[in-house]
C-alpha cells in the first residue's frame, strides 16, 4: 500500500472499561495496521486523560479511534471540540451499556467495529451542549435513577454488566424526591411542575433499559428528545408510569411529558446534580441545553 494512502489514527483506550485487557487491545490493533490505518495508542489512567489527548493531539492525525465506554467517548468528543479541529471518530465499544454504540448500530464485537471504521463512512452526528461548558453525545438527565451510572463502582460494572446498574437503581428508589422545576422549551413554551425525572437525549437507548421509538429519534436532525416525568405519588401510578416508559407508550401515563426541541432551559429551587453520558456533573439551579447540529462525524 502506498505510503500516501495510509491514515494515521490516534487510538484512545480506556483499559478499565468493561472486560478488555491491554494485551488483547494491542493484538487487535494489528488488523488496523494491515488495513491502511497506522495506529498510535494512548491509554487513559485518570479521568480527563481522553479530553487532553484529543485536544492536544488531534491535529497530527487523520482520525481518532476510541476504545472504551460511553464516558471515554464523551471525553474524547469534548477534547476534540475544545481543539476546534474536525476529525472523524471511530468507536470500538467496550463499556458496560454502550448506549451510543447501540443507537448508531455499531457492533459490540471488536473486529466488526473495526471493520466499520476501516470500510465505513464518517457520518454527521449532533451533540448536546450543556450550560455552555461541555458537550454530550446521547443523554443528559436528572432525578430518579440518574445517579445510578456514576455511583456504580467500576469493578461492579466490569463483573456484573447491566445488573450492576439495576441494583444501584433499586438503591436509588428510596431517595426519590420531587424536584420543583420550571421549564422553557425553544424559548416559547413554558410550564412548571414537580418532576422526579428529566432527560434530554439523542439516542434510542438510555441506560441499556429504556428505549425510545426509532421512528421518532433522528440522531442528525438537530433536534433532541425530552422526557419529563411528573411525580406519580403512589405505587399504582408509579407502576403505570414505568410501564408506559418501558413500552414507549407515553400516552398511557399522564405523568410523562414527551417533547422535541433545539433548546431547553431548566430552573430549580436548589442546585441539582445531573448525569451526562453516564458521568456526574453539577448542573446548578439553572441549566441550558442546546442541540448542536452536525457537530462531529462518526464512522458507522
Amino acid at each position: 500500500m502506498h505510503k500516501e494512502n495510509i491514515r494515521k489514527a490516534l487510538v484512545i483506550v480506556n483499559p478499565k472499561a468493561g472486560r478488555i485487557r491491554v494485551r488483547s487491545q494491542v493484538l487487535d490493533l494489528t488488523k488496523l495496521s494491515s488495513s491502511g490505518v497506522a495506529p498510535t495508542m494512548y491509554a487513559t489512567t485518570a479521568r480527563g486523560d481522553a479530553v487532553k489527548y484529543a485536544r492536544d493531539m488531534a491535529e497530527d492525525y487523520d482520525m481518532i479511534i476510541v476504545r472504551g465506554g460511553d464516558g471515554t467517548f464523551n471525553e474524547t468528543v469534548n477534547g476534540l471540540m475544545q481543539s476546534g479541529i474536525k476529525k472523524p471518530i471511530g468507536y470500538i465499544p467496550s463499556g458496560t451499556t454502550n448506549d451510543l454504540a447501540k443507537a448508531l448500530g455499531i457492533p459490540s464485537n471488536t473486529r466488526q467495529a473495526m471493520d466499520m471504521i476501516i470500510g465505513g463512512n464518517a457520518l454527521p452526528h449532533d451533540l448536546g451542549y450543556f450550560n455552555n461548558e461541555r458537550y454530550y453525545t446521547y443523554i443528559a438527565c436528572f432525578g430518579a435513577f440518574a445517579s445510578a451510572s456514576y455511583r456504580t463502582p467500576q469493578e461492579k460494572k466490569n463483573s456484573m454488566g447491566h445488573l450492576a446498574y439495576l441494583l444501584e437503581a433499586v438503591n436509588c428508589i428510596k431517595e426519590i424526591k420531587p424536584i420543583h422545576t420550571r421549564v422553557i422549551i425553544d424559548e416559547k413554551e413554558e410550564f412548571e411542575d414537580d418532576l422526579v425525572y428529566g432527560a434530554v437525549s439523542n439516542s434510542t437507548s438510555v441506560g441499556g433499559v429504556m428505549k425510545l421509538d426509532m421512528n421518532i429519534v433522528d440522531l442528525t436532525d438537530g433536534i433532541f428528545e425530552v422526557m419529563l416525568v411528573k411525580n406519580p405519588g403512589n405505587f399504582t401510578r408509579w407502576k403505570n408510569t414505568l410501564w408506559a416508559a418501558k413500552t414507549v407508550n407515553y400516552s398511557k401515563s399522564d405523568c410523562i411529558i414527551f417533547k422535541q426541541c433545539k433548546k431547553i432551559e431548566f430552573f430549580f429551587d436548589n442546585e441539582i446534580p445531573w448525569t451526562t453520558d453516564g458521568e456526574y456533573i453539577n448542573g446548578g439551579n439553572h441549566v441550558v441545553i442546546e442541540a448542536k447540529h452536525h457537530a462531529i462525524s462518526i464512522y458507522r
